[in-house]
């Protein structure tokens, strides 16, 4: 019950103290990430005036177990109290329905200033992401939207490739670790052919084989906005490389491509750092295996 007075354990204070010493915390700013903060334990921290509120522009409780309790108990206080927040970090928290319900209601009335939103491995799904992505194509201000391991499937990349095909805002986004995989990202990459803004996409740990990249040559040669694209730990080989580098010479536009993890031999990168010099490629690595482009 969160009315009721919560003494915490010392445990958690002693953790806490640590963690006050180590994250960055002021009336601005407030990092408490890794903290075992609990719904019990958020309400101890406002009772203690850990939180002011009314002075916050960036928050950040990644990585803590406040449940769907603690979630919309933070989410109504942003709603209420906030007018200066800029960044939110409510990952790998376990929110669901009630959490996502008044999200919605921030978002679509634009209730904040919100230009940073992050509310990664929550697992929401399709139906929750569908209500949150609505409100999102309503917002002024979100500018960075972080939605990745939330096991979001066909159902949501066909609903961010509407979000991007019309947004004006949206600069970066990581939609890593979700189920679109070969088949699904199409429907998301089909938006950005259109857009004008996204200059960042993470697309990491997808399972994204050379297949999708004949979807990313579509998108890619009218795309002029672009400018970093992760694909990291997928499962592209060299063939995939050498048609990417067919599509970078098309695309004037993109700088920065990180290809960490994927399935290349080490006489392949031999070759790539060789090849990177035709198209225009700057510091391949044998260890990273990313490419910057001049």
């Amino acid at each position: 019950d969160l009315k009721k007075n919560f003494e915490s354990s010392p445990k958690f204070i002693d953790k806490l103290r640590m963690y006050l010493r180590c994250e960055e915390v002021s009336p601005e700013k407030i990092i408490l990430r890794n903290c075992e903060i609990s719904s019990d334990r958020l309400y101890y921290l406002i009772t203690k005036k850990y939180f002011d509120f009314g002075n916050i522009k960036h928050l950040n409780l990644a990585n803590n177990n406040l449940g769907d309790v603690g979630g919309s108990y933070l989410l109504w206080l942003v709603s209420k109290f906030s007018t200066k927040i800029d960044y939110l970090n409510i990952n790998n928290n376990k929110i669901g329905r009630q959490s996502c319900e008044i999200l919605v209601d921030i978002l679509q009335k634009n209730i904040v200033k919100l230009s940073s939103l992050s509310i990664g491995a929550n697992k929401i799904g399709d139906k929750l992401f569908s209500e949150i992505s609505i409100a999102i194509s309503k917002n002024n201000y979100l500018n960075k939207l972080f939605v990745n391991d939330n096991d979001l499937g066909k159902i949501s990349s066909f609903i961010l490739g509407s979000i991007l095909k019309y947004d004006k805002k949206l600069k970066l986004l990581d939609v890593s670790n979700n189920n679109f995989g070969d088949d699904n990202i199409g429907y998301m990459l089909k938006g950005l052919i259109c857009n004008t803004s996204l200059e960042t996409l993470f697309i990491n740990d997808m399972g994204l084989t050379n297949k999708s990249l004949r979807v990313f040559e579509t998108t890619l040669c009218i795309n002029s906005t672009l400018r970093k694209l992760f694909l990291e730990r997928n499962k592209i080989n060299f063939k995939g490389w050498r048609l990417l580098s067919d599509i970078l010479n098309k695309n004037k536009y993109i700088e920065y491509i990180s290809l960490v993890g994927n399935n290349f031999e080490n006489e392949h990168i031999n070759y790539i750092i060789e090849q990177q010099r035709q198209i225009k490629i700057r510091s391949i690595s044998k260890s990273d295996y990313f490419m910057q482009i001049t």
